[in-house]
């Protein structure tokens, strides 16, 4: 976990430990990235369009996991203005500087895990992520960023860091190598 509360934790060092902890582990949390009041208005937006028509219609996107629902979300007002999560430019030279030169935004959603909802399988966020050999650079990463507060006994976001290929290698992780985060609003995972 890294916090980059100021400029001067990213000038201090934080570019350089960012990139390692990717190339190293395979993610990276950055603590309170994004500003509170930037996340609920999101939020207040995003349920709005969620309970929509059109969204109802054109945006349902497939979600793993028992109780769980996803939305894609348009590539419009609010979530395309210049303080989406995406438009920080210290998340943005991360990407930069991860994947090696320009890149393209794919695609957005939310997942909404409700209480009792089933758990996600294990799975690696994108397919063909890293080399065949695992070697870097990747041409994607997925991005999370949490609409709400969340605690590892909420049933988090786990990471099984390094071996990047695992899954589809048929490796599993090992018990004491799961990492479990709790995060904020306005914090940011890759």
């Amino acid at each position: 976990s890294l916090s980059l509360k100021n400029k001067g934790d990213w000038e201090r060092g934080g570019r350089d430990v960012a990139n390692s902890a990717l190339r190293e582990c395979g993610f990276l949390v950055l603590d309170s990235l994004v500003e509170t009041k930037v996340i609920n208005r999101l939020r207040e937006a995003y349920e709005s369009f969620r309970d929509s028509e059109r969204a109802k219609k054109h945006f349902r996107y497939p979600c793993q996991g028992k109780g769980r629902f996803e939305y894609m979300l348009p590539f419009e007002s609010p979530f395309n203005s210049t303080t989406a999560p995406y438009n920080n430019p210290i998340l943005r030279q991360i990407l930069l500087d991860f994947l090696g030169g320009p890149f393209k935004l794919e695609l957005m959603t939310v997942i909404n895990s409700p209480p009792g909802s089933g758990d996600q399988r294990w799975h690696q966020g994108w397919r063909y992520l890293f080399h065949p050999e695992e070697q870097l650079p990747p041409y994607s990463i997925v991005v999370g960023v949490p609409l709400d507060d969340f605690t590892p006994e909420m049933g988090p976001t786990q990471f099984c860091p390094r071996r990047k290929l695992r899954f589809y290698h048929g490796f599993r992780c090992d018990e004491g190598e799961v990492v479990a985060i709790g995060s904020t609003k306005g914090s940011v995972l890759l």
